[in-house]
């Protein structure tokens, strides 16, 4: 989305049901460029999955919490926080598997590991 001046990297719109990446955002735009040019670059990919994981992971650590009785607001957002935790390490290097070109991925791990590699 390109809202001139947005206060977070991302939201989830329930109606849609779809996660909405802000490209004004500084940290995106950073990440991403002016017009989104980066996103195919293995950085882009790699903020995208992060930026998918981490909403996703909340929305449903949130649908989770939300109808937990006898809890206040503020147990209520540590349970949350903790749930989108435990889902960010149980299934975060899955959304990376699914978002991000492997191919392009082993490319780059192959290119540092040669750099680094003392014996040439």
């Amino acid at each position: 989305s390109c809202e001139e001046n947005p206060i977070q990297r991302s939201s989830y719109s329930e109606e849609t049901k779809e996660i909405i990446i802000y490209m004004n955002f500084p940290t995106v735009k950073h990440y991403l460029g002016d017009k989104g040019q980066y996103k195919k670059s293995l950085v882009g990919q790699v903020f995208i999955a992060d930026l998918v994981a981490e909403r996703s992971f909340n929305v449903i650590a949130r649908r989770k919490v939300e109808n937990v009785p006898l809890l206040d607001a503020r147990h209520k957002e540590d349970e949350i926080r903790k749930w989108a935790y435990k889902y960010s390490k149980d299934f975060g290097k899955k959304v990376h598997e699914a978002l991000v070109d492997q191919k392009l991925l082993e490319e780059a791990k192959s290119g540092i590991e040669m750099e680094g590699d003392e014996s040439r």
